[in-house]
This record gives C-alpha cells, sequence and structure tokens, in this order.
C-alpha cells in the first residue's frame, strides 16, 4: 500500500510580510540556560524556564525578527528519566535547538513531566498527557500569526520511547511531520508505532551506549516514502556517523546517527543539532 502524502506545505512567503512576532510572556530568542554540564553530575546543562503553560514551567524559544506569515516549524522536546525537578530541562542543553530558533525560524518548547519519577506517563496521575496537549495548543494559538508549517516531536531516552508513540496521537494527525527519537525506544523496522507512514524518522544514539544496535533501521518504511537504499556512513565531523536513506520524495527525510565517544547522556555536538534542523526544514520546501 503506498505511504499518505507528506503534509501540506505552507503558502505565500517564507519569510512573512508583516509586522515581527512578538508575544508578551517572554522575549524571543533562545532560551537561557547552563551552557556547560551541571557540577559533579554530567548532565547537560538544563534550561531557565520562562513561561507558564496551564501553571506549569516551560522552556520556550522562538525567532527574533520573523514576520506574520512566516513558515516556522515546531519542536516539542521531551526530557528523559529525571527524578530532581531542577534538572528536567536538561533536554534543552541535550538537543540545543533552541540555537537556531531565529536562524532556521524554530518554535522549541521545553516541557518537564509531573512524575515524582521523572519520566512521561509514569506516576503523573493521568496529567503529563493533557499538558502536553494545553503545551502544543498553547503554541498554536500565541503563534497563530505564523504559519506552523509542521510540528515535530523529540525526546530523549525514556522521553524517546513516550515520543515514538505519542507522536502517533490522534490529536496531532494534521500537524506532525516526524519524530526525533534519542537513544531510547523500540529499533524495530521504522521505529515508530502504526502511524509510520506518516511520520519521518531521525534517531541517534551514542556510540559507547549500543551504537548501530540502538537505532531502528529504516528501510521498509523509507523505501515506502521513495527514498534510496541506505548509503555508507558517513563521517560528518568528530566521529559524528551518518547513516542515511537519500532521496526520499519531497516532504520526507529518514536518516540515524552514531554519534561517535557518546553515552547516553552526552549532548549532542552542536553539527548533528544543525544536521538535524536542517533536514527538518527540508521537508517543508
Amino acid at each position: 500500500m503506498a505511504a499518505p502524502p507528506a503534509p501540506p506545505k505552507a503558502t505565500g512567503d517564507p519569510n512573512g510580510s508583516g509586522p515581527v512576532v512578538s508575544i508578551p510572556e517572554t522575549k524571543c530568542g533562545p532560551a537561557a540556560g547552563l551552557d556547560a554540564f551541571v557540577a559533579g553530575t554530567g548532565i547537560p546543562g538544563p534550561g531557565t524556564p520562562n513561561v507558564k503553560i496551564g501553571g506549569r514551567d516551560v522552556v520556550l524559544s522562538y525567532p527574533c525578527n520573523a514576520n506574520e506569515g512566516a513558515h516556522v516549524t515546531f519542536i516539542l522536546n521531551l526530557h528523559g528519566t529525571m527524578p530532581d525537578e531542577g534538572l528536567k530541562t536538561y533536554q534543552h542543553g541535550y538537543f540545543s535547538a533552541h540555537k537556531y530558533v531565529t536562524s532556521h525560524k524554530l518554535i522549541v518548547a521545553t516541557p518537564a513531566s509531573k512524575s515524582p519519577v521523572g519520566q512521561w506517563g509514569n506516576m503523573d496521575g493521568g496529567v503529563d498527557v493533557p499538558h502536553l496537549y494545553e503545551v502544543v495548543k498553547w503554541v498554536y494559538e500565541k503563534f497563530a500569526k505564523f504559519q506552523i508549517t509542521s510540528m515535530w516531536i523529540g525526546g530523549h531516552s525514556w522521553g524517546s520511547a513516550f515520543a515514538k508513540s505519542f507522536v502517533c496521537d490522534a490529536m496531532f494527525a494534521g500537524k506532525v511531520r516526524g519524530v526525533i527519537g534519542m537513544s531510547g525506544g523500540p529499533t524495530n523496522a521504522g521505529g515508530v508505532g502504526d502511524c509510520a507512514a506518516r511520520i519521518s524518522q531521525i534517531h541517534t544514539v551514542g556510540e559507547m551506549e549500543g551504537g548501530e544496535g540502538g537505532v531502528p533501521d529504516q528501510t521498509a518504511i523509507a523505501k515506502a516514502h521513495g527514498c534510496d537504499g541506505r548509503l555508507a556512513p558517513k563521517d560528518i565531523g568528530n566521529k559524528q556517523m551518518l547513516y542515511d536513506w537519500p532521496n526520499c520524495d519531497p516532504g520526507w527525510v529518514h536518516f540515524n546517527f552514531v554519534m561517535g565517544a557518546h553515552e547516553h547522556i552526552t549532548a549532542m555536538d552542536d553539527p548533528v543539532v544543525k544536521y538535524i534542523v536542517d533536514a527538518i526544514k527540508s521537508t517543508e520546501k
């Protein structure tokens, strides 16, 4: 059976033409956070919450100098297991897409789970999923003057496993374009649930936590999206190895990264983060 078409593209000038968009809740640009590892923990620097959504703290970054009508991409960025409340926003530093919000016209929201064990949907009293719905709704309403061309759900560790299921939620069927699974969750063919036919996939894993065995073989679903066979791994710098299924039909992307000399919590190198956000934006052209 043929794969469904990619989500529709935005219309008009990608740069927009109206006044610059800003919201009173928080200033534009990359949200603040600790750049270095948290002393004595090896945990990437957490972001500093800068907005309340539904009474809960969220780290929000959005582009400066972007006009009404501009084509903007939304990334929901989910942390892995973290019981320490003050460190739950480490995902801000682990997958630092916030650095590219202005250059790539991104909105990046990094919320924190309510669960005492720090795992999305686990021991949370049933409040985490409704909160994430609320975060998504808030972003689309507050930034309605942009054209949010697509939504991506990314997560690390437990957050990755959660994202690979959550991306299939019927609430996002008309919004979500892809998943970024970082060091966690199923590695079966396709890597996600029963919505794989409508989802682009990007997966990453550290060399020191399983290497290529920790990412899915995307060949079957990539082929359904018109991609070529997987290329031999390519080092994009510092042994960050790209495993790519290239030349997908317009609107689709499929690749894995095995990150050299990285352990489970080692933050992504900037070239890997940039490669990912470049690829995300390429699906909207």
